[in-house]
């Protein structure tokens, strides 16, 4: 059975248009609102503050707008999907590298949790089972037990990256 074409009518398409503006819209207000309050890693960085952010970002506002199904038809093989994952990473090579805060180990560990948590999801893909808890069960201890409160641009050597009760932050 051949696939659907999509054309520029399609409620997708214009779902996944609407996504983009508004995010650009959204941007700009982000913007705004860190240079009116000054915040100082966009003073001191601000392309790889700024980019960093928007790449984190945009999977959320976009998945938001059906992204997901234009990406399984843009990755139709599994192996491209998990490879792929590992660009939900990216904001931690933009923000890192310019700084001079690149930590090889830490990238080693971020692109294993988001390749090996894609990895599972594309073998399991049964909604609800044990590979859903293993998947949070990974993602909470790695937030819980700290295990990367002394990464990123704000670490200071010795010290957490933030204050008791605020652990989930990172």
């Amino acid at each position: 059975m051949p696939m659907a074409v999509r054309r520029e009518g399609d409620p997708s398409t214009l779902r996944l248009a609407t996504g983009a503006a508004s995010f650009c819209l959204l941007m700009a207000v982000f913007w705004f609102i860190a240079r009116a309050f000054h915040l100082r890693q966009l003073e001191d960085h601000p392309v790889s503050t700024f980019a960093s952010f928007l790449l984190l970002f945009a999977p959320y506002w976009m998945f938001g707008f059906d992204a997901a199904a234009w990406l399984r038809r843009l990755l139709p093989g599994a192996t491209a999907r998990v490879a792929v994952s590992a660009l939900i990473t990216l904001p931690y090579f933009v923000l890192s590298i310019p700084r001079g805060e690149f930590h090889w180990q830490l990238a080693v560990v971020l692109i294993a949790i988001a390749t090996l948590v894609s990895t599972a999801l594309e073998i399991w893909q049964q909604p609800a089972t044990w590979v859903d808890l293993a998947v949070l069960a990974v993602a909470g201890l790695t937030i819980d037990l700290g295990w990367l409160n002394t990464a990123g641009p704000l670490a200071v050597r010795g010290t957490t990256l933030w204050p008791p009760g605020l652990g989930g932050f990172p």
